[in-house]
């Protein structure tokens, strides 16, 4: 009877009876070297099932009996040694258009461990999809481990790995679709395969790759029709929701409670990048606020809880006490609920205090659901919108020239409406953590709020002044397009063109911009600058349509800076004043390379520039283009993912046509 040997070698067809030899051939980085420039044998890496990440010292002796048994004929047969391997799924074939990459020099088999270690350290808190007290790379899904992989290499060396998570991703998908497709549902209900989908499907979508792109929409619309049809948008269990512990072992109640919260996150990780990809490129949703039935994520140390103890002590707390929070009041209620109810309720209650049913709880704890919130208020504008358009609520009517009839108002909400959003807003901002300063202590990571707070800024700022993609009814299939299309319609137009800015419309934009460009560019808010930042690339996307919206108030200021200068610069008016004030603030909120500014001064000193300080100069006579130069200096920065090289070209070229 043959030998069962359950332990395979992830980069050749060996196999071992202990986990201690296969530790020992592993750890020879020789063998492996001629491996990794074999396309065959990454395709054996793929699909292989166990990786350990601590190898045991290498044996000499076992090193050289192994490859005489099974790398010494490596340039034979590749597809007779691929069916002596072990096989996860028997994966579909590589399309032939996609050419097979080049890892020669390139260990990333080795590189797993740094790879996972940059995904949890500064993926997760943008998407914190995966328990991390839990995860084990030994035990863990291929298919899961790759996408990890996949997105930790993108962390990992900004701009080095891109060949790297490109394979893993194909591979991976393969590996995923060969599994559901032969278990259908029993597949889509495994978490980990819905783990795995949505990190590849967010890699695809933020490459700026017109081919991956399309492979995003494909998986998304995947995951969409497989959550409706096998019902994975609605469960009752979740990991604080029903508030007792419901067994006598307490390590089972929290691995049930892991299962459950998992799944819950991976749908409102779904509906988040449903409504990534309507606000980035104008595609229309697929999913509803009404279809998420789940209560909101629970708090962020009951997911990071790391042993089944620490969890039910946290349970406790949040059940039979306050958060004893600094911040909370002496009278307030001594038993808050954690936050809880699906988006459609919890909505209800931001927009209508008082309603019966639950209330919702304080949201200090827990970023991930006060995001869920926010991106929900969001996709609700733009039904607003959309819907607005179609009324013709920005019509200007009244006596007067034919060209001023047919000039629109800025804002296509009215006012009534915009006023119930923003209660929203308001209601959902008293229960988030305040705003981080620059000069104050904040009791919470200010890393988990800063995308929170962009999102919410940017969310009020559309209500103002709508998406230009949503407005003129424009859908780009990838984000090349989507930020070049943007930067066209938000390019200042001529007085005969634009929309009329009134007075309070002015001052809306501007307070809006200030807040998400200093989120942006300041490290002490929790902004992401270059390694020392975890960079949300939906993020990026948001502070570019910020600038282009902020643009034109810019220039409108600038300009009526300029003729008040001219006309009367001994006395200023009321207007003056204020857009002296608001320009301040909007050119001080961004974070400046000093060296930079240094250099800007100087350029300005030996043109004849004028002498006086950079803010006392430019507010009157250069504040447009200090604004995109800054602006275009933040955003460089942020350049862990491709998004912005493509930014930064559309600066360039219109930098170069303007003259900036």
């Amino acid at each position: 009877m043959e030998q069962v040997k359950p332990f395979a070698c992830p980069a050749c067809t060996g196999r071992f009876t202990r986990q201690e030899n296969l530790n020992r051939h592993t750890a020879s980085g020789k063998t492996h070297n001629s491996l990794l420039a074999d396309p065959s044998s990454q395709s054996k890496f793929i699909d292989g099932r166990t990786y350990d990440h601590s190898p045991a010292p290498s044996a000499i002796d076992l090193r050289k009996r192994h490859v005489r048994k099974y790398h010494l004929q490596e340039t034979g047969s590749p597809t007779a040694k691929a069916a002596e391997g072990p096989q996860y799924l028997p994966p579909k074939p590589m399309p032939a258009a996609q050419p097979a990459t080049n890892i020669a020099n390139i260990s990333w088999l080795f590189q797993l461990p740094q790879f996972i270690a940059a995904y949890f350290d500064k993926f997760q808190i943008i998407l914190p999809l995966i328990h991390r007290p839990t995860f084990d790379a030994g035990s863990t899904s291929e298919p899961l481990l790759q996408a990890v992989a996949c997105i930790g290499a993108v962390y990992h060396s900004a701009g080095s790995h891109h060949e790297v998570s490109l394979a893993l991703m194909q591979s991976g998908l393969q590996a995923l679709d060969a599994f559901v497709d032969q278990h259908q549902c029993a597949g889509f209900r495994q978490i980990w395969v819905i783990q795995a989908y949505l990190l590849f499907e967010y890699f695809a979508l933020h490459s700026c790759d017109d081919t991956l792109f399309g492979t995003a929409v494909n998986i998304h619309r995947k995951l969409v029709d497989a959550a409706r049809q096998y019902q994975l948008l609605q469960d009752n269990l979740t990991l604080g929701g029903h508030g007792h512990l419901r067994s006598d072992s307490v390590e089972r109640d929290w691995q049930s409670a892991i299962q459950s919260e998992a799944r819950k996150r991976a749908m409102y990780a779904l509906y988040y990048l449903d409504a990534q990809m309507s606000v980035m490129c104008n595609i229309r949703p697929l999913l509803t606020a009404l279809e998420v039935k789940y209560e909101l994520p629970c708090r962020d140390d009951l997911w990071s809880a790391p042993n089944a103890q620490a969890w039910s002590s946290l349970l406790v707390l949040s059940q039979d006490g306050s958060f004893n929070n600094e911040h909370d009041d002496d009278d307030a209620n001594v038993d808050p609920r954690p936050a809880q109810g699906d988006l459609y309720s919890s909505i209800m209650h931001l927009m209508a205090p008082g309603p019966p049913g639950k209330s919702l709880g304080l949201l200090w704890n827990s970023s991930f659901a006060a995001l869920m919130l926010v991106m929900q208020i969001q996709m609700m504008v733009r039904d607003l919108v959309l819907g607005s358009t179609f009324l013709y609520h920005n019509i200007r009517g009244g006596d007067g020239n034919d060209a001023e009839r047919h000039r629109h108002t800025l804002s296509i909400i009215p006012e009534h409406s915009r006023a119930q959003v923003m209660q929203a807003l308001d209601s959902l901002a008293d229960l988030m953590p305040p705003r981080p300063s620059a000069t104050a202590d904040c009791p919470v990571d200010v890393r988990l709020w800063n995308h929170v707070w962009i999102a919410w800024h940017y969310t009020a700022l559309c209500l103002t002044h709508q998406d230009g993609l949503l407005t003129n009814g424009i859908v780009e299939y990838s984000l090349p397009t989507a930020i070049s299309t943007a930067w066209e319609l938000g390019k200042p137009r001529s007085k005969q063109l634009r929309d009329v800015y009134e007075d309070r419309d002015v001052i809306r934009v501007a307070g809006c911009l200030e807040n998400i460009l200093a989120l942006v560019t300041k490290p002490a808010l929790g902004a992401s600058i270059r390694s020392s930042g975890t960079e949300d690339p939906f993020t990026t996307m948001l502070a570019f349509k910020t600038v282009l919206i902020g643009w034109r108030a810019v220039r409108l200021m600038g300009l009526g800076l300029q003729e008040d200068s001219s006309s009367s610069p001994s006395a200023s008016s009321i207007y003056t004043l204020s857009a002296k004030v608001l320009m301040r603030k909007i050119l001080g909120s961004m974070e400046v390379d000093n060296e930079r500014e240094e250099d800007h001064r100087r350029d300005r000193r030996g043109s004849g520039g004028s002498q006086q300080s950079i803010s006392s100069f430019t507010i009157l006579n250069d504040s447009e283009a200090l604004y995109l130069e800054r602006v275009e200096a933040a955003l460089a920065r942020r350049d862990v993912w491709p998004a912005a090289v493509w930014i930064g070209a559309v600066f360039t070229e219109t930098a170069g046509g303007m003259g900036i």
